[in-house]
């Protein structure tokens, strides 16, 4: 399946990152890293099956979106930011 994740290097999502991507799943981690980190997708980052976006969903409208384009499932992990 191919999942987009956003919030992708908090605690949460990094966890879920990695969980989807063991499972063999293709995932498209979206974050604007204000209160992720990267050490927690250090290992995820390796995997080709991880496309990053750095970028926060509030900057672009989301029917610009592209790489929500033939996702099966999003999961949508925020924090209040900084």
């Amino acid at each position: 399946m191919k999942y987009f994740i956003t919030g992708c290097a908090g605690f949460i999502g990094s966890n879920l990152v990695d969980r989807l991507l063991a499972e063999g799943h293709t995932v498209t981690g979206y974050d604007n890293f204000s209160t992720g980190q990267e050490e927690f997708i250090s290992a995820a980052l390796r995997n080709p099956n991880l496309h990053l976006i750095r970028a926060d969903v509030l900057d672009i409208p989301m029917h610009h979106i592209q790489p929500m384009h033939g996702v099966e499932f999003v999961s949508h992990i925020a924090t209040s930011g900084g």
